[in-house]
Protein backbone atom coordinates (compact mmCIF):
# COMPACT_ATOMS: atom_id res chain seq x y z
CA UNK A 1 0.00 0.00 0.00
CA UNK A 2 1.61 3.22 -0.98
CA UNK A 3 1.53 6.32 1.75
CA UNK A 4 -1.34 8.30 2.07
CA UNK A 5 -3.78 5.74 0.99
CA UNK A 6 -6.72 4.77 2.97
CA UNK A 7 -6.45 1.64 5.17
CA UNK A 8 -9.71 -0.48 5.56
CA UNK A 9 -10.77 -2.15 8.76
CA UNK A 10 -9.78 -5.80 6.00
CA UNK A 11 -6.06 -4.17 6.10
CA UNK A 12 -5.50 -3.38 10.02
CA UNK A 13 -4.47 -6.95 11.76
CA UNK A 14 -6.62 -8.96 14.22
CA UNK A 15 -6.04 -8.05 18.01
CA UNK A 16 -3.68 -10.74 18.73
CA UNK A 17 -1.11 -10.31 15.28
CA UNK A 18 1.44 -7.29 15.77
CA UNK A 19 0.66 -4.43 14.51
CA UNK A 20 3.47 -2.30 11.85
CA UNK A 21 4.20 1.36 11.44
CA UNK A 22 4.77 1.20 7.83
CA UNK A 23 2.25 -1.45 6.73
CA UNK A 24 -0.75 -0.40 9.19
CA UNK A 25 -0.03 3.06 11.13
CA UNK A 26 1.62 5.04 8.28
CA UNK A 27 -1.01 4.01 5.69
CA UNK A 28 -3.90 5.57 7.91
CA UNK A 29 -2.09 9.37 7.75
CA UNK A 30 -3.26 10.96 4.02
CA UNK A 31 -1.08 13.19 2.15
CA UNK A 32 -3.75 16.42 3.20
CA UNK A 33 -3.10 15.30 7.28
CA UNK A 34 0.42 15.22 6.68
CA UNK A 35 0.66 18.01 4.93
CA UNK A 36 -1.40 20.03 7.69
CA UNK A 37 0.57 19.31 10.60
CA UNK A 38 4.23 19.22 8.94
CA UNK A 39 4.71 22.53 10.91
CA UNK A 40 4.83 20.28 13.57
CA UNK A 41 5.92 17.41 12.84
CA UNK A 42 5.64 14.54 10.16
CA UNK A 43 3.45 11.82 10.51
CA UNK A 44 4.71 9.81 8.14
CA UNK A 45 7.87 9.42 9.93
CA UNK A 46 7.81 6.77 12.75
CA UNK A 47 9.83 8.32 15.26
CA UNK A 48 8.11 11.91 15.14
CA UNK A 49 4.81 10.04 15.48
CA UNK A 50 5.74 8.06 18.32
CA UNK A 51 7.45 11.39 19.86
CA UNK A 52 4.00 13.44 19.32
CA UNK A 53 1.82 10.26 20.08
CA UNK A 54 -0.19 11.39 22.95
CA UNK A 55 -1.27 14.93 20.83
CA UNK A 56 -2.07 12.43 17.66
CA UNK A 57 -4.10 9.99 20.12
CA UNK A 58 -5.99 13.34 21.62
CA UNK A 59 -6.98 15.00 18.15
CA UNK A 60 -8.37 11.14 17.55
CA UNK A 61 -9.97 10.93 20.47
CA UNK A 62 -12.25 13.75 20.36
CA UNK A 63 -13.11 12.79 16.59
CA UNK A 64 -14.04 9.54 18.06
CA UNK A 65 -16.13 11.04 20.80
CA UNK A 66 -17.94 13.52 18.47
CA UNK A 67 -19.23 10.29 15.76
CA UNK A 68 -20.08 8.28 19.24
CA UNK A 69 -22.11 11.31 20.35
CA UNK A 70 -24.10 12.14 16.82
CA UNK A 71 -24.50 8.42 16.63
CA UNK A 72 -25.83 7.98 20.01
CA UNK A 73 -27.95 11.37 20.08
CA UNK A 74 -31.88 10.48 19.58
CA UNK A 75 -31.10 7.01 18.29
CA UNK A 76 -32.43 5.92 22.10
CA UNK A 77 -30.05 2.71 21.89
CA UNK A 78 -26.51 2.80 23.47
CA UNK A 79 -23.26 2.42 21.94
CA UNK A 80 -21.25 -0.65 22.67
CA UNK A 81 -17.88 0.33 24.92
CA UNK A 82 -14.77 1.44 22.18
CA UNK A 83 -13.12 -2.00 23.04
CA UNK A 84 -15.90 -3.36 21.25
CA UNK A 85 -16.15 -0.58 18.07
CA UNK A 86 -15.72 -2.12 14.27
CA UNK A 87 -15.46 -5.66 15.84
CA UNK A 88 -16.84 -8.21 13.43
CA UNK A 89 -19.08 -10.88 14.46
CA UNK A 90 -19.97 -13.76 12.42
CA UNK A 91 -23.09 -15.68 12.74
CA UNK A 92 -24.68 -18.32 11.40
CA UNK A 93 -25.91 -19.09 8.35
CA UNK A 94 -22.77 -16.54 7.71
CA UNK A 95 -23.42 -13.03 7.92
CA UNK A 96 -21.29 -10.58 9.40
CA UNK A 97 -22.55 -8.01 12.30
CA UNK A 98 -20.11 -5.34 12.88
CA UNK A 99 -20.85 -3.34 16.18
CA UNK A 100 -21.55 0.15 16.06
Amino acid sequence: MASGEQTTASDLPARDQPVSYAQHIKPLFRSSDRESMSFAFDLWEVDDVRSNADVILGRLQRRVDAVRRWLGAGSGRALPPMDRVGEIILTRPLRATILR
